[in-house]
């Protein structure tokens, strides 16, 4: 008899589709550690050390500012479309907020600049154990958090939370988001026990809330997850309030979508719950819940 020998299980290793986030292909690489042949055309002088290097799947681009103010200014702006590295060299983790199956939200502080932001952070490994008996639905959820980059990249309207930086390592992503200290709508409401918003405040929270939700149509973007929670407001006892968590946002004229059915229960349009096709509009009825409970 010839003995059969038992085949170790392998260790959970990542995709190479998931190695990077390959819908986000523009990166910023500040320091030259990951790429030898950068290295070495600084070290022989080619090229200077104080310089933008643009990569895009295999390629490189290298930018020149010329002075030291539009270095900085093109730094600020290359920052806001580009995938960074080396996320613990410039943030450090002051305390946790929440945690889920895919994320930790935690306030970190900018080793730059002072500044406490709120970070966002994924971690690849334990997407992939988590989700790995799902149908690739690891594979789903690294291409919600790509398209949650990209959309995020893309918001400037005042009632949106603002994204400021991208860091992707080997095994952890980080979003790095503005700090907004005012907490949620529904912990608003919770604390408010007996007493209810005005008149004249309601209208207020929803003109800015349509002012979000209209930029984001324009845009053809569904948020598809509008809820209490996800209404933030800037500052403790103000009505400046930002829609937050776009997650589960998709492009509308996209042919397939990631997941169809999503959101939360009490707030998501019964068109999104059905097996139909449905629209930017499905927002809107989120919107309609909102007026109601206030």
């Amino acid at each position: 008899m010839t003995n059969v020998k038992k085949k170790k299980k392998k260790n959970l290793e990542l995709p190479k589709r998931i190695l990077l986030l390959k819908g986000v292909h523009l990166r910023l690489l500040d320091e030259f550690l990951d790429a030898s042949e950068l290295r070495n055309l600084v070290n022989e002088g080619i090229i200077e050390k104080k310089c933008f290097v643009l990569s895009r799947k295999n390629n490189f681009e290298i930018f020149f500012a010329g002075t030291n103010n539009m270095h900085i200014n093109w730094l600020k702006e290359f920052k806001k479309c580009c995938i960074l590295h080396r996320f613990k060299y410039k943030y450090k983790p002051i305390k946790p907020i929440s945690t889920s199956s895919t994320s930790s939200i935690f306030e970190a502080l900018s080793l730059e600049t002072d500044e406490v932001v709120v970070i966002k952070m994924f971690d690849k490994k334990k997407i992939v154990k988590n989700f790995a008996h799902l149908d690739n639905k690891h594979l789903k959820i690294f291409s919600s958090i790509e398209n949650e980059i990209n959309i995020l990249k893309g918001l400037e309207q005042e009632n949106t939370v603002q994204l400021k930086e991208a860091y992707e390592g080997k095994s952890l992503i980080h979003l790095v988001l503005e700090n907004l200290k005012g907490g949620d709508l529904y912990q608003k409401i919770v604390d408010m026990k007996k007493t209810t918003f005005k008149e004249t405040e309601i209208k207020i929270l929803i003109r800015q809330l349509i002012a979000a939700i209209r930029s984001l149509h324009d845009r053809e973007i569904m948020h598809r997850d509008i809820k209490l929670e996800n209404i933030i407001f800037v500052k403790p006892n103000e009505n400046e309030i930002k829609l937050a968590d776009f997650g589960l946002s998709e492009f509308e004229k996209k042919k397939k979508l990631l997941f169809t059915k999503c959101g939360t229960p009490g707030y998501v349009a019964p068109e999104v719950l059905g097996n139909q096709k449905y629209t930017k509009k499905c927002d809107m009825f989120s919107l309609g819940v909102i007026l109601y409970i206030l």
